[in-house]
């Protein structure tokens, strides 16, 4: 059985965790684009359970949120 090289392992991981970090970051801002439409909606026009659904729908990955 051939041994793992531990510095390649722990590239490897941080290849992940940098990989997880830009999902993360692409999920905030999505997010944060469904809130600043809420709150600049005229008028209220997107109610508070349609902000909430948005924003699920962000956290889903949905662009369209």
């Amino acid at each position: 059985m051939a041994m793992r090289d531990p510095y390649l392992d722990a590239l490897e991981q941080l290849d992940q965790m940098r990989d997880r970090a830009f999902e993360a970051e692409a999920t905030i801002q999505r997010v944060r684009e469904v809130l600043e439409r809420y709150r600049t909606s005229p008028y209220s026009e997107m109610s508070q359970t349609d902000a909430l659904g948005a924003v699920l729908n962000a956290l889903d990955g949905d662009n369209d949120a």
